[in-house]
C-alpha cells in the first residue's frame, strides 16, 4: 500500500500532493484485486507510511471492494453473513451496488479510527497497541438506534426504492455508515465541529441529527430530547 502511494505522489506531471501535516490518503481497490488477508481477517484498515518508502509519515487507510469476493463477511448488511444468523434481514444497498456501498461502510470505520488513532498511539482500548479496540470497533454492526442486540442493524430509514440508509449526502446521495464511540466533550468542540462538516451534507440544520445518544456537557441528548447519565455509543447521521 505504501509503495502504490509512494507512486501516487510521485506521479508525473501530475503527482498526488504530500501533505505531512494534514494529508489523509486512501487506497480504495476494486472487486479483481486480491489483497492479502482481505475477506479472511480484515475487510480495510488503516496506518501509516514509513519515511523511508514515501518519504515522510502521513496515516492512510485502505478499504477493499468484496461484492465479488466476500460480501457476506465486508457488505453486511448487504449481504448474508457467511457465519451465523443475522438479527434481521438483508438490507438493500442505498446505492443499489453491495460492494461499493459495504466499502462506504468500512471506509468510515477507518476514516473514525484514523483520525482519532492515526499512528497507532493515540486513541484506543485495551492493553496493547498491536491489537487495540479504536473508536468504530465498539459499535461495529450498530447502523442506528436499538442496534446491536442480536446481529440487529438498528432503525435506520428507508427509501421509497426499499433501499436502507442513515446519511443524507450531497446530490441526493445517501449512505449508510456505521455508529463510533464517542467519548463526553463540550458542547462548543462539538458544535464546532458539526459547522465544519455541513458542507458535506444537503441538511441546511446541522443539528438535525438521527442518533442512539451523543454525550453533551454531561447530559445525553437523543433526537432533540434529553437523558440523565453518560452514554458512550452515539450515532451521528447528519451532520
Amino acid at each position: 500500500m505504501q509503495s502504490i502511494i509512494r507512486t501516487a505522489v510521485v506521479a508525473y506531471p501530475d503527482p498526488l500532493p504530500l501533505d505531512p501535516y494534514n494529508g489523509v490518503y486512501l487506497v480504495l481497490s476494486s472487486p479483481d484485486v486480491q489483497v492479502e488477508e482481505f475477506c479472511r481477517a480484515m475487510c480495510g484498515f488503516h496506518y501509516f507510511t514509513f519515511a523511508s518508502v514515501v518519504g515522510v509519515t502521513v496515516p492512510y487507510a485502505w478499504v477493499g471492494n468484496s461484492g465479488s469476493q466476500c460480501p457476506g463477511r465486508c457488505a453486511y448488511p448487504f449481504a448474508a453473513p457467511e457465519y451465523g444468523a443475522s438479527g434481521q434481514g438483508v438490507l438493500r444497498p442505498p446505492n443499489g451496488d453491495p460492494g461499493v456501498d459495504g466499502m462506504v461502510i468500512v471506509l468510515g470505520h477507518e476514516l473514525a479510527e484514523l483520525a482519532t488513532n492515526p499512528l497507532v498511539n493515540a486513541w484506543y482500548a485495551g492493553d496493547t497497541p498491536t491489537a487495540p479496540t479504536e473508536i468504530a470497533d465498539l459499535c461495529l454492526g450498530v447502523y442506528g438506534d436499538g442496534g446491536g442486540a442480536g446481529g440487529f442493524v438498528g432503525n435506520v430509514s428507508h427509501a421509497a426504492d426499499g433501499s436502507s440508509y442513515n446519511v443524507n449526502c450531497v446530490n441526493g446521495r445517501r449512505f449508510l455508515p456505521g455508529a463510533v464511540a464517542l467519548e463526553p466533550r463540550p458542547r462548543r468542540v462539538l458544535r464546532t465541529q458539526l459547522q465544519q462538516l455541513k458542507p458535506l451534507f444537503s441538511s441546511p440544520d446541522p443539528w438535525l441529527l438521527s442518533v442512539d445518544a451523543i454525550a453533551l456537557d454531561g447530559v445525553a441528548e437523543a433526537d432533540g430530547k434529553s437523558m440523565d447519565g453518560w452514554v458512550r455509543h452515539g450515532m451521528i447521521t447528519r451532520y
